[in-house]
C-alpha cells in the first residue's frame, strides 16, 4: 500500500469513529522508518512540552535514526535498552534494533540478521502511549494518534527518495 493509499485508509476509519483500527492500519502498512517517526510523533505529543530525560534520550536515538539511517543509530538504540535506559521507549528503541537487515554489534561480534520487527514493537509502543493515558481518555488518545499519522503521511514526501519510505542503510 503506498502513503497516499494508507493515509485515505487511516482518514476512512477515523470518519467512522475506529481510531483503534487506523492505528492498527498504520502498524500493518507502514514501513519501518514511517512507524518509528510516528512513535516519536505520538510519544511527544504525550509528553510536550518537555519529555521526562529517560524518554527524550530514547526519542533523541529513535529520531537520528528516522533521519540518517544507518547501522550506528541502530547500534545506539540497542546499547540504550541494554543499559536499562530505555524507559517507556523500550518498544520504541527494539523497533529501530528490529527494522531489519544484517547488524554488526561489535569489531568482535558478528553481523547478526535481524527480521522487521518494527510493526509489532510500534503496536505495542502506541498502544503502551494510549494505556497510559488512563479509561477515560483512551478513546480520545488513540484518535489523536491516528490523526497525527494522517498528518504525518500527508506531509512526507511521494517520491522514493523520501526519508520516510526509504529503508534504513544496512
Amino acid at each position: 500500500m503506498n502513503t497516499d493509499e494508507l493515509r485515505q485508509r487511516i482518514h476512512e476509519e477515523l470518519a467512522n469513529r475506529d481510531a483503534h483500527k487506523a492505528i492498527e492500519t498504520m502498524c500493518e502498512h507502514g514501513s519501518a522508518r514511517q512507524l518509528v517517526w510516528w512513535g516519536c510523533l505520538c510519544a511527544w505529543s504525550i509528553w510536550r512540552p518537555l519529555p521526562p530525560v529517560i524518554e527524550d534520550a530514547a526519542l533523541g536515538i529513535a529520531s537520528r535514526w528516522v533521519l540518517v539511517g544507518g547501522d550506528a543509530h541502530r547500534r545506539d538504540a540497542s546499547d540504550c535498552l541494554q543499559s536499562e535506559a530505555a524507559g517507556h521507549c523500550r518498544l520504541l528503541l527494539s523497533a529501530v534494533v528490529n527494522s531489519g537487515g544484517r547488524l554488526k554489534m561489535g569489531s568482535e561480534s558478528f553481523a547478526q540478521p535481524t527480521p522487521d520487527l518494527s510493526k509489532r514493537f510500534l503496536f505495542g509502543f502506541v498502544h503502551t502511549l494510549v494505556g497510559s493515558a488512563g479509561p477515560v481518555r483512551q478513546y480520545e488518545v488513540a484518535d489523536k494518534f491516528a490523526q497525527i499519522a494522517v498528518q504525518m503521511l500527508a506531509f512526507s514526501a511521494p517520491d522514493p527518495e523520501s526519508v520516510f519510505l526509504q529503508e534504513s542503510s544496512r
